[in-house]
C-alpha cells in the first residue's frame, strides 16, 4: 500500500511543480502594480497602485483583468509552494518509515494520494492478460508496465502523469468474443473508459479491423466521445493533444 501512496504523491508533486512553473512564468508577463477596488456611491472603481500611488483604470478592462490575474497568480503560486512542501514531507515520511506519517505532518492533498478499497479491488480484478505476441511488450512505461509501441508508452505515461488508474490490455468480453482494449481507465464515479490507439490506419486491412472493433465496442455500451477514446498517430505527434483528450474525458 505504501508503494502505491508513494507513487501517487510523486505524481502530485510533479503536477504541482509544473503548474508552479507555468504560473511563475506567466506572472513575469503581467504589469507592475496591484489592483485596488474602491466603492463610491454604490459604484466600484478600479485603480493600479504602484509605489503607494493609485492610477484609475476603471475604463481599461485589459489592465483590470491583468492585475486581477496577477493577484490570483500570486495566491496560487503561494499555495503550490505550500502543497509541494507538505507533499515532500509526506513522501519523506513514507519512504523512511513503514507506516504513513502522522496526520499533523501531512497536507489535505494526501487524501487524493491513496486508493480506496474499491479502486484497489478494480486494479487487482483482472484475471488474465493478452498473451498475443507477448514478446512484443518491450517498451517500459513510467508505471513500470510494458507496452507494445512507443505511442502506447506516450499514452500510458500521460495517464500516469494525470494520476489516472488504468489497466493495459485488460480483457473485455462482448458476446462470445474477448477483446483487449489498449487501455481501460477507471473514472472517479466507478465507470470505465476504454482507449484504443490505432497507429496504422493508413493500412486498409488494419483500418477495417479497427472500425469493426469499434462497432463491437458499441454493442458493449462504449461510444466515442462518451466512454471510448480512439486516437491515431497524429495525436501522438501533437505535444498537447493527449493532455487535451485526457482533460476532456476525465476533468471536464
Amino acid at each position: 500500500m505504501n508503494r502505491l501512496i508513494e507513487l501517487k504523491i510523486k505524481h502530485l508533486i510533479d503536477n504541482e511543480t509544473i503548474r508552479l512553473s507555468k504560473e511563475e512564468k506567466e506572472l513575469t508577463t503581467l504589469p507592475n502594480g496591484s489592483l485596488i477596488i474602491k466603492k463610491r456611491d454604490d459604484k466600484f472603481y478600479f485603480y493600479n497602485r504602484v509605489s503607494n500611488k493609485d492610477r484609475g483604470i476603471t475604463r481599461d478592462s485589459n489592465s483590470v483583468y491583468a492585475l486581477a490575474r496577477k493577484s490570483y497568480l500570486a495566491a496560487s503560486i503561494k499555495q503550490h509552494k505550500t502543497n509541494i512542501k507538505y507533499l515532500n514531507r509526506c513522501l519523506s515520511g513514507i519512504t523512511s518509515h513503514s507506516t504513513v506519517p502522522a496526520h499533523r505532518d501531512c497536507h489535505p492533498l494526501l487524501k487524493s494520494a491513496t486508493y480506496s478499497t474499491s479502486q484497489l479491488d478494480w486494479i487487482n480484478s483482472m484475471s488474465s492478460h493478452n498473451q498475443y505476441k507477448s514478446e512484443n511488450l518491450i517498451y517500459k512505461t513510467s508505471a513500470g508496465i510494458y507496452v507494445r509501441s512507443k505511442s502506447e508508452r506516450v499514452i500510458a505515461d500521460k495517464l500516469s502523469h494525470h494520476n489516472l488508474i488504468f489497466k493495459y490490455e485488460a480483457p473485455l468480453t462482448i458476446g462470445d468474443k474477448t477483446f483487449f482494449p489498449d487501455f481501460t481507465i477507471l473514472k472517479e464515479d466507478g465507470t470505465s473508459v476504454i482507449w484504443e490507439h490505432n497507429g496504422l490506419m493508413e493500412n486498409e486491412d488494419y483500418a477495417f479491423r479497427a472500425f469493426q472493433k469499434i462497432r463491437k465496442y458499441k454493442d458493449a455500451g462504449f461510444y466515442q466521445h462518451v466512454n471510448l477514446i480512439c486516437t491515431e498517430e497524429h495525436h501522438i505527434l501533437d505535444a498537447n493533444a493527449i493532455d487535451e483528450i485526457i482533460f476532456r474525458y476525465f476533468n471536464a
